[in-house]
């Protein structure tokens, strides 16, 4: 399977870690593991979908993490 990786702002010093976007074909994997990109989930949705070929986005949330970071998504 061919996977391209779009973006990936985790480092520290970047001060935007936490955000990763996998492209499979059509299909955009979002792996959120900060508050901050939960915050903005609409934005950097619309945002890939600017991206020519993704049809669809599936967002994969690092639940544990964001506790840790006070955020509650259940």
């Amino acid at each position: 399977m061919f996977c391209v990786r779009l973006m990936q702002l985790a480092e520290e010093a970047s001060r935007l870690s936490g955000l990763i976007v996998d492209v499979f074909g059509d299909v955009a994997v979002v792996a959120s593991s900060a508050a901050w990109v939960e915050k903005y989930k609409l934005e950097i949705e619309a945002c890939i979908n600017k991206v020519d070929g993704i049809r669809h986005i599936n967002w994969r949330p690092s639940v544990d993490m964001l506790k840790e970071e006070g955020l509650d998504l259940l």
